[in-house]
């Protein structure tokens, strides 16, 4: 995927600006950055537009990614990444909200398979699981 860093900057065609991703939201003292990411706003007026690093890959997890303008900081935010494809939490919890819970913090669920197994019976002493 491209263009997974998209940051919202009024100066449009005037600047490009530069980011830098630390791992876990680590952007204190010490920490190693992934560096050189340019973002421009060719794409879209006023949005500059940049690619996370795929060479070496950057690995799984959560970033802050900083923007620059020269060596000012003009903004951060974070980057959920799964190693290939930014991660929309919006789309994790459209499908968490899908979940039913008749108790409290326990998922209702019925087991039809079990490792592309199928299965019959309700788990009782008396209908226990067993294949199809």
């Amino acid at each position: 995927m491209a263009n997974e860093i998209q940051f919202p900057y009024v100066t449009a065609g005037l600047t490009t600006l530069t980011a830098k991703m630390f791992k876990s939201g680590n952007a204190g003292a010490g920490a190693s950055p992934i560096s050189g990411i340019t973002l421009s706003d060719s794409t879209s007026a006023s949005v500059y537009w940049g690619s996370v690093p795929t060479s070496p890959a950057t690995t799984a997890g959560q970033y802050t990614v900083t923007i620059y303008d020269g060596s000012n900081v003009v903004g951060a935010g974070q980057l959920n990444w799964d190693g290939a494809n930014e991660i929309i939490l919006n789309d994790i919890e459209s499908k968490t909200a899908q979940l039913t819970f008749t108790t409290a913090g326990v998922v209702d669920a019925n087991i039809q398979y079990v490792n592309d197994i199928e299965v019959k019976g309700v788990g009782t002493e008396v209908d226990p699981w067993n294949p199809v």
